[in-house]
């Protein structure tokens, strides 16, 4: 609240509140200014927008007309080129319905075209692309149209080489669809009636053609693709095709004071121009088309605007900046010097006259008060001035008092403190002789420990040898105890080896037996054979001695082979008894060799247990010399050190005798001192 009511806030205050209120007031106008001509500049885009749109409408709607017409136009055409065809002039004169209709039907789906009718010279219906057309009804209908009186004159006067035609667009109702053979009634369709002649130039026949408006037509639609123009084809008001649009529903009505019509919904802008049968062929483009361009511009116009006004407010905020420093240093280029001179007044009321007081040389009311100030200072100084020479001497009496009774008191205090080093260096004195004496005490009983320590020191060494070689002797018999576990394994998978041998063996014998006895049965069979060949050979008298002689050979050679298959069967015998013999022994070798390992690992398990004690033992002597060692080496350093101690206490004796001496002089030197002082 104090700075809310100096001189220079209040000064500063209105100077930026003026300014404040000068910029605010400038940046309001600014922005209103700028609104009213966007404002005026967006209704003359809208109305230049609308103008544009509308001549762009038009313009696409005589395109889409046209495109229109064209599809109405190529009817013509195509139904000329089917009227010129020869085998549809013979069709028609053979006046074949069924001929008719195969021919119409594929050149009306190939011109792409809704439907033909034929009528003869004397305007009756004989045939059309449908076979399954109601002629009948359609010529009565033919008959009763107003249509009958436009093709008559076709029939009766036409010429070849200059034909006449008829082309219409016109609604398609009840009657008229019926009569030109159409499925159902259109808004709107192009009917064409083109003459047939036959080889002298007269008129037999007709073709009429026609074509109905589609409710979306492909070549619109590829319009309003390339120029992104909506079509509509109104008959009346309702929308009977439409391109490029989605589905409309009401009138179009007239757009405020333009030319443009708007649809029902208000989302289309439109121009329209009239078509035969009725019809308005119609270009529309979206509403926001139109104030596309006026938008965009609104929208740079406010963006321009809120840069300028940030401008502004940055231009004004930098502008209040800079006259709120310039009246903030004006002001305080009044107020400071006041502030200090304050402060100097507010110190010399509180007895401080050594504050700076700044202004003493201006010209000017403050310049005044800040002289006055500093001759109250000086009047404050002297003041002080002599209230501190009172104080000083009075101050070097109380000082003389004290220093006497300090003098005494040190007096005092040396001489008990001299009494009490005297005592102490006397002791001192004494305790060094007998530290001496302690100390060659000391020096002999060292000697004697280090004559002990090297005899000890001599015996551990013996021992450290005398167990390094035990550990080498046992280390040489474990390794000699793992080679025999190496040899004993070797052996048990050797004897392992040579058992699965013998098992091979034994089982080829076994295998031997099989074929054996197998040839014993084959030896056996043969005799049986052989004996039944003699048997056969005895009756067949003598035709069969040639075969009883080559029986009785093959019953000698089959006793042989008997023979000789016991005899094998004896040796496999022999060889299985000696194979099983062999894998006995064979085993009994193995078992025995496992019990020797198992005992070799039995005393290679104990010989480790002694080299692990012996390496312990061996440690341990190592130990023991090495502190053996160390003890000799310690008292030979004790000995040094009782030495050294010696010689201390010798030194210990001088610098006591020393001490005395100067601590006499330090007590005649104090009481020089005192007596001196006390003078």
């Amino acid at each position: 609240m104090k700075s809310l009511s100096s001189l220079g806030t209040r000064f500063t205050i209105a100077i930026v509140a003026t300014a404040l209120a000068a910029f605010a007031a400038l940046v309001a106008l600014t922005v209103m200014r700028l609104d009213r001509g966007l404002n005026r500049q967006a209704m003359q885009l809208e109305a230049l927008a609308e103008t544009k749109l509308s001549e762009r409408l038009e313009a696409d709607a005589r395109l889409a007309a046209a495109r229109l017409r064209n599809i109405f136009d190529e009817v013509t055409y195509r139904i000329n080129a089917i009227a010129l065809r020869a085998d549809v002039s013979r069709a028609i004169a053979s006046g074949n319905v069924v001929a008719m209709s195969e021919l119409l039907s594929r050149a009306a789906e190939v011109a792409k075209i809704d439907g033909i009718l034929v009528v003869d010279n004397k305007m009756r219906v004989i045939g059309a692309h449908d076979q399954w057309l109601d002629i009948l009804g359609a010529n009565d209908a033919l008959q009763k149209s107003p249509l009958a009186e436009q093709i008559r004159p076709l029939m009766t006067e036409n010429d070849r080489r200059r034909p006449r035609i008829l082309e219409t667009v016109r609604p398609l109702d009840e009657a008229l669809a019926t009569a030109v053979g159409a499925v159902a009634p259109a808004p709107a369709a192009a009917i064409v009636v083109t003459p047939i002649f036959d080889d002298f130039g007269d008129v037999v026949a007709a073709l009429i053609a026609h074509r109905a408006l589609r409710a979306s037509e492909p070549i619109l639609n590829e319009f309003s693709r390339l120029t992104n123009t909506g079509v509509a084809v109104l008959s009346g008001d309702r929308v009977v095709s439409r391109s490029g649009l989605p589905p409309l529903t009401g009138n179009f009505s007239a757009h405020e004071d333009t030319n443009l019509l708007a649809t029902p919904d208000q989302q289309f802008f439109s121009r329209c121009i009239d078509f035969p049968a009725n019809l308005s062929v119609c270009a529309l483009a979206p509403r926001t088309e139109a104030y596309q361009l006026r938008d965009e511009t609104v929208r740079i116009g406010a963006a321009e605007t809120r840069a300028l006004v940030a401008w502004l407010v940055g231009g004004a905020s930098l502008a209040l900046i800079v006259f709120a420093a310039i009246a903030l240093a004006t002001a305080r280029h009044v107020t400071r010097p006041l502030e200090r001179i304050t402060e100097a007044v507010g110190a010399v009321a509180q007895g401080d006259w050594r504050t700076h007081v700044s202004g003493a040389n201006r010209k000017d009311e403050v310049g005044d008060i800040a002289r006055a100030v500093v001759l109250l200072q000086r009047s404050l100084q002297e003041r002080d001035q002599l209230r501190t020479h009172v104080a000083f001497a009075e101050t070097v009496k109380q000082r003389r008092e004290a220093l006497e009774q300090a003098i005494h008191r040190f007096d005092e205090t040396m001489r008990s403190v001299l009494a009490r080093v005297g005592s102490g260096i006397d002791t001192m004195d004494a305790m060094a002789h007998q530290l001496a004496d302690v100390s060659a005490a000391a020096e002999r009983e060292a000697v004697e420990a280090v004559a002990a320590s090297e005899s000890t020191v001599s015996s551990v060494t013996l021992v450290k040898h005398a167990t390094e070689q035990l550990s080498s002797s046992i280390a040489e018999i474990a390794g000699k105890v793992q080679e025999t576990a190496t040899v004993v394994d070797d052996g048990n998978a050797v004897a392992r080896t040579a058992t699965a041998k013998v098992d091979g063996l034994a089982e080829a014998a076994s295998k031997i037996g099989a074929v054996v006895r197998l040839i014993d049965e084959i030896a056996a069979q043969t005799n049986l054979l052989a004996l039944n060949a003699t048997i056969e050979a005895a009756r067949a008298g003598d035709a069969g001695k040639g075969f009883a002689i080559v029986a009785n050979e093959v019953k000698a050679l089959a006793g042989q082979t008997a023979k000789a298959t016991d005899e094998i069967a004896s040796k496999v015998a022999a060889i299985q008894e000696a194979t099983g013999e062999a894998v006995s022994s064979i085993e009994m070798i193995a078992r025995t060799l496992e019990n020797v390992m198992t005992h070799t690992k039995a005393i290679e398990i104990s010989i480790e247990r002694q080299t692990v004690a012996t390496q312990e033992i061996a440690g341990s002597v190592h130990a023991a010399s090495n502190g053996t060692v160390d003890l000799s080496h310690s008292v030979d350093r004790l000995k040094a050190t009782i030495g050294d101690a010696r010689s201390t206490s010798v030194h210990v004796v001088n610098t006591a005798t020393v001490m005395v001496e100067e601590a006499r002089r330090l007590d005649q030197t104090v009481r020089t001192f005192l007596t001196e002082v006390s003078a």
